[in-house]
């Protein structure tokens, strides 16, 4: 059997790639503001991976969008993602997505998504 191919668009790659840094830089602007809420002016890369958790966790459950209402469900997710995206860019060793210490931000993200969901239906 003969393999196939088909055209792709590399150029899509690319803006793929912005729209995900746009997002990063986003989130972690918006999390920058809740550190400063909370009287915290470390970069977030310079945070104990238990403390950054717990901070972790109490933006996710108290994050809301501008007017004030919840965010998507998918949103913390993203949130998470953009974290983690940023910690890696910036030479951490901390890993959302693979460390034990981590676990308590999977929990809470995922008991607000289902909160969340339940509103919505």
């Amino acid at each position: 059997m003969k393999r196939q191919f088909r055209d792709v668009n590399i150029d899509n790659i690319e803006k793929e790639n912005m729209n995900t840094k746009k997002k990063t830089v986003s989130d972690m602007k918006l999390f920058n503001q809740f550190l400063l809420y909370k009287q915290d002016s470390r970069n977030v890369e310079n945070i104990p991976a238990h403390e950054l958790s717990n901070l972790i966790c109490e933006f996710l459950l108290g994050v809301t969008k501008k007017d004030g209402s919840e965010n998507e469900p998918t949103t913390l997710r993203g949130i998470i993602g953009s974290t983690d995206r940023y910690l890696i860019h910036n030479n951490s060793k901390l890993s959302l997505m693979n460390d034990k210490e981590f676990a308590k931000v999977w929990e809470v993200m995922k008991s607000k998504q289902k909160a969340l969901k339940k509103t919505r239906l």
